[in-house]
């Protein structure tokens, strides 16, 4: 019984010892980077760029890997987990550490804030401002509720429904004004019942890419993605075309290059889904926004009105000032 009682007085000593360490590690990485050592909750722990610091977080992060296998079910080993995945640019592994996180503490609203900036860091560095402007020239919506599917056994499993826009029809046209970063026009492919479809993409009535999808296929909306890099900064029409009437559309959008990580998984649905289930609104996230601009933090505040713009709030105007302003502080 004393012997008994030793091993795991030892086993909690070197576990203490353990959290103090990734602590001690952290707060190393981020004064190599030159940033602020105090914890901020509501500040991005973005991607490090010193060697330095990556090298000291990347060993941090190892060490968080080992004790999340050693306790499975503390809180705070999964939190460093993610926190040291974000700072070396792995949101995947931020994703799944945060995930485990909210299940053990699911009432926690930092933990699902946190779970909802991995989603986002999938998008990456690569949005686009301004966003491409989009013109349709034929062709109504339809809006549909799909079921988020499992991309990962390790991600949390969502029950609300993630909304498409479904566009069904032989022919859509739409025009669309680049910006000069590369983009890819995007989107995913559904079949009538017990058909194959044959779908074609055109630039400028040139033909530059067919996809074929077959009926009963693994893969149920197949995601496109078609290089518009040639026509960067220039007005296009696109003209896609299907050989059936009943041929399905999804989610047609441009993106910058960096953003197909997060297109594939949905990611900013899914970073929504985990603001909202914390607790988190747009109205919140509009004033962290307004504050950042009013202290002429532009780049934060972007980031703030695309969280609230995720959330439902209409920011358009205010992004497009806030990129004017930063602008024209340049």
């Amino acid at each position: 019984m004393i012997v008994g009682l030793a091993w795991f007085t030892l086993q909690s000593a070197a576990h203490y010892q353990a959290y103090e360490r990734l602590e001690t590690a952290l707060i190393q990485a981020l004064q190599l980077e030159g940033r602020p050592a105090a914890y901020d909750p509501w500040r991005d722990l973005e991607p490090l760029t010193d060697a330095a610091a990556i090298a000291r977080a990347r060993q941090a992060l190892q060490d968080a890997g080992r004790l999340v296998g050693d306790q499975p079910t503390s809180i705070a080993a999964h939190r460093y987990r993610g926190q040291l995945a974000l700072l070396v640019g792995e949101p995947e592994v931020a994703i799944s550490a945060f995930s485990e996180a909210v299940k053990l503490q699911p009432d926690s609203m930092l933990l699902w804030l946190e779970l909802g900036m991995a989603y986002e860091r999938l998008a990456g560095p690569d949005l686009l401002h301004p966003d491409p402007v989009l013109v349709w020239l034929s062709s109504p919506h339809r809006r549909a509720a799909l079921m988020v599917s499992e991309v990962k056994p390790d991600w949390h499993i969502w029950t609300e429904p993630v909304r498409r826009t479904l566009i069904i029809g032989d022919e859509l046209r739409l025009r669309a004004i680049l910006p000069t970063l590369p983009t890819l026009l995007v989107f995913r492919i559904g079949n009538p019942p017990s058909s194959t479809v044959t779908y074609q993409v055109a630039v400028n009535a040139e033909p530059i890419a067919v996809y074929q999808h077959g009926a009963g296929g693994d893969e149920q909306w197949p995601l496109v993605r078609v290089d518009l890099s040639k026509w960067a900064g220039q007005s296009i029409d696109l003209y896609l075309t299907a050989d059936h009437p009943q041929a399905v559309w999804g989610d047609v959008q441009i993106i910058g290059m960096g953003t197909w990580p997060c297109v594939l998984v949905d990611c900013w649905q899914r970073a929504a889904m985990a603001w909202h289930q914390g607790g988190s609104t747009a109205t919140l996230f509009g004033q962290k926004g307004m504050l950042a601009l009013r202290q002429k933090a532009y780049p934060e505040a972007l980031v703030w009105f695309r969280r609230a713009a995720a959330l439902g709030l209409d920011t358009t105007s205010i992004m497009w000032y806030t990129n004017y302003l930063m602008t024209s502080d340049q």
